[in-house]
């Protein structure tokens, strides 16, 4: 499985239903082409025939941990799944899969996101 298979397989699997308006706030950082890049970018989509929320959330830092604070009221965690590794430019091969999903950290409505991470956040709506 190539290192883009499982956000890829996430975003087919749990990407179904209408694009939440969501607000992130985090702290940010400069390149040479942008002013204000954030370290977290994050997307929701809820799909009504299962009543469930699916969080998209990607962590850029590639040193620092961050907090997730979610607000969805009246929610139950399902899962949280996060891509990350050590390195940036890990690969996989037929012999070793260096870049996998695993469990993510997620209490209640709040998510620790690892450096440079894919994470899939799941609730279901009470």
């Amino acid at each position: 499985k190539q290192t883009i298979f499982y956000p890829y397989m996430d975003a087919l699997r749990y990407g179904r239903g209408t694009a939440l308006d969501i607000k992130v706030s985090c702290d940010a950082y400069k390149t040479d082409d942008h002013d204000n890049v954030p370290y977290v970018e994050a997307t929701a989509v809820y799909h009504e025939e299962s009543g469930e929320v699916t969080i998209f959330a990607v962590n850029r830092s590639l040193e620092e941990e961050n907090m997730f604070t979610i607000e969805l009221p009246d929610a139950e965690l399902i899962s949280h799944s996060v891509v990350t590794g050590d390195d940036v430019k890990a690969i996989n091969t037929v012999e070793s899969e260096s870049v996998y999903s695993t469990e993510g950290k997620t209490e209640a409505m709040i998510s620790i996101l690892p450096p440079k991470s894919w994470n899939v956040i799941r609730y279901k709506l009470k």
